[in-house]
């Protein structure tokens, strides 16, 4: 049976007025359960990648997003929102 392990992250980021801008990421992914109980290092090692890929994405998109070149979804106040995540 394979070992399901789920990460996450969530950034938020100030914006003049009071505005703010967040992004987050969630993976799970499955892994072979031997590396619970014979590899914890190589267990610690993929949620470590796991985690570089989802902070890659969310600062990715929170630039990309900061520089204008994401989708305008202004609400009229200055503050701008993220699209909802798909599941």
């Amino acid at each position: 049976m394979p070992l399901k392990v789920n990460v996450g992250l969530s950034k938020e980021i100030g914006l003049p007025d009071s505005g703010s801008l967040g992004a987050s990421c969630s993976i799970e992914v499955q892994l072979d359960q031997e590396l619970l109980f014979q590899d914890l290092d190589g267990l610690h090692d993929n949620i470590t990648h796991t985690f570089a890929a989802c902070r890659q994405a969310v600062e990715t998109e929170l630039y990309r997003e900061q520089s204008g070149n994401g989708q305008q979804n202004g609400n009229g106040n200055g503050q701008r929102r993220l699209p909802p995540s798909r599941n």
